[in-house]
């Protein structure tokens, strides 16, 4: 390894709790000695938990009213088309387990998640169709003939979590007593047990702690109280004071919020740690929405890859019998979610609606999911989004994750060529930037960070109430380098030059804003055709769509260059 690769390696490891370090380095050595955790046999008799299947199945009900599957969904399923992050496989006899040459590591993980079994469960959760009751059993006695005790990715534990958690489902609905199944189920609890992801911690151990206490609850298995119990620790941990998870992407807090949801559903007692956390968590939700229902694209997050925002919402306030509980610092329209850094400047009526984010890589042993999108932000008009993040196309394998993560990608400035965060493989982080919040008073956001050191970005977004964005970038200490602030725009949103050059106009639908640049702010207007470095929104995974992108830069080298967005209401 040369010493440029050994620094980046040790940058990284050095944000890692030992334990982390240890539990890799175990379950590393079982993979290599292919040694298979010894499983103890399955009681004689089994038997899902009467009170534990009534409880999901109601829940299942209020999913049906609140978060039913996209038309047309269940009828691929049922044709067997096998469709995720936008590729299809079409296998009407069973799923097509060996896609291992065809399709990459993360398809084949939600191949095996069995998500096709919520989303029916889900439809038949009111009337049952026995056809469906036959086609999904069939599925599973496929999927336990392929697939032994140990298999790559079929045994990966959070797929063998997910999957847990969508048997239960279907097992409740459709009546699933078939000793196979309950005998499989049994096995992939023990085995879970046994690979925990303490290595990887985050979302991933609270994934594994839900799918044990649903199974196990469903089992009657000790599983549920070894489950609870990590489920409660990770829980404190990892849902922030104002609502947010703590890997501040929204599309992971959507499927935390959901999971925490089901569990709630299923065990007896109500605890106050649980209900504190959803109704926190829905709160935060809701505060971070575009005026159109759907996340911003923070970190790793895409579209229609959770349930809908609306729908989870909707789901929790039935569930708690109560609304969200707003957690944000509000001025007005204007509010701040102190703990997630995230920040938003609005008009009343929304018509007129800015989220920046001011925080970091979070947590420190887990940047997985960071992206270099500090004081990035998004912004909507008329409910109609236009100034854009460029989301996530996928993660192993994908043609733009490299990009994705870069600074480049997001509405924020870059000093030369350097990176806010040393990002690399896929889910690693280096270097880190350091976030400083300097100001905020409902209607004024001033923050900076260090990821260029020695040269430091500040940022101030300063919002009239009425109709302006005012957005100032300042360098200091960047010693003469070439630096640069970016704004992403809509691939469908229509870009008209005005006033030489000094202001633009830019609008998709009804909904319109007007750039103007400050004096001493020179923009360049690049189009993906013209660009040697095309950019590309990618809402959903498997989706890159090439995009217009304005870099500006500060006339003469100066420290400062300043915009302003500006709501239009005039005819094109």
């Amino acid at each position: 390894m040369n010493p440029q690769n050994l620094g980046r390696v040790l940058r990284t490891l050095r944000h890692l709790h030992g334990a982390q370090v240890a539990w890799r380095l175990r379950y590393g050595l079982r993979r290599t000695l292919r040694r298979v955790p010894r499983l103890p046999a399955p009681p004689p008799t089994l038997a899902f938990h009467a009170a534990t299947t009534a409880a999901l199945h109601a829940h299942l009900r209020l999913c049906q009213a609140t978060l039913p599957p996209p038309p047309g969904q269940t009828e691929g399923w049922r044709a067997g088309e096998f469709r995720f992050l936008g590729e299809t496989l079409v296998s009407p006899a069973a799923p097509p387990w060996e896609a291992s040459t065809t399709q990459s590591r993360l398809w084949r993980y939600h191949l095996h998640y069995f998500s096709f079994a919520r989303d029916l469960a889900v439809e038949n959760a009111d009337i049952t169709w026995d056809e469906d009751r036959v086609l999904l059993r069939r599925w599973m006695h496929s999927w336990i003939d392929a697939h032994p005790v140990g298999a790559d990715v079929a045994w990966d534990a959070f797929t063998v979590s997910e999957r847990l958690i969508n048997w239960c489902m279907a097992a409740a609905v459709f009546q699933l007593n078939d000793t196979p199944i309950m005998e499989s189920m049994h096995q992939q609890s023990e085995w879970l047990l046994r690979s925990l992801e303490h290595d990887i911690r985050a979302n991933h151990l609270l994934k594994n702690a839900v799918a044990l206490t649903v199974a196990g609850a469903m089992l009657d298995h000790p599983a549920a109280a070894t489950g609870q119990a990590l489920l409660k620790r990770e829980a404190r941990e990892q849902i922030l004071g104002d609502g947010g998870h703590y890997e501040l992407s929204p599309m992971y807090h959507i499927h935390v919020l959901s999971d925490l949801l089901l569990v709630r559903a299923v065990i007896a007692a109500k605890a106050d740690w649980l209900n504190s956390a959803i109704l926190r968590a829905a709160g935060w939700l809701e505060a971070v929405c575009h005026p159109d229902g759907e996340i911003p694209l923070f970190g790793d997050a895409a579209l229609d890859a959770a349930p809908a925002p609306r729908g989870i919402l909707d789901l929790a306030a039935r569930a708690m019998d109560r609304p969200p509980q707003r957690t944000a610092d509000r001025g007005g329209a204007s509010y701040a979610l102190a703990d997630s850094g995230y920040h938003v400047l609005s008009r009343e009526d929304r018509r007129g609606w800015m989220i920046v984010k001011a925080s970091g890589v979070s947590p420190a042993y887990q940047p997985g999911h960071a992206h270099c999108d500090v004081l990035s932000f998004e912004f909507s008009a008329r409910r109609t989004r236009l100034l854009v993040d460029s989301g996530v196309h996928g993660y192993a394998g994908s043609p733009h994750r490299v990009y994705c993560r870069s600074t480049a990608a997001h509405n924020t400035a870059q000093i030369g060529s350097g990176e806010q965060h040393e990002c690399w493989s896929t889910f690693r982080v280096g270097r880190r930037a350091r976030v400083t919040l300097h100001d905020w008073d409902g209607r004024t956001l001033e923050a900076s960070h260090d990821g260029f050191a020695p040269a430091v970005h500040r940022r101030r977004v300063a919002f009239d109430g009425v109709d302006s964005w005012r957005v100032q970038d300042s360098v200091q200490g960047h010693r003469g380098a070439t630096w640069r602030s970016f704004i992403h725009v809509h691939p469908e949103a229509e870009i008209t030059p005005m006033d030489s050059g000094e202001a633009y106009r830019i609008h998709r639908g009804d909904a319109a804003i007007l750039l103007r640049l400050d004096p001493g702010t020179i923009g360049r207007l690049r189009t993906s055709e013209e660009s040697p470095a095309p950019a590309y929104y990618c809402p959903r995974f498997g989706e890159a769509r090439p995009a217009p992108i304005f870099e500006l830069t500060a006339a003469g080298g100066a420290d400062v260059l300043a915009y302003a967005i500006v709501l239009d209401d005039s005819k094109p």
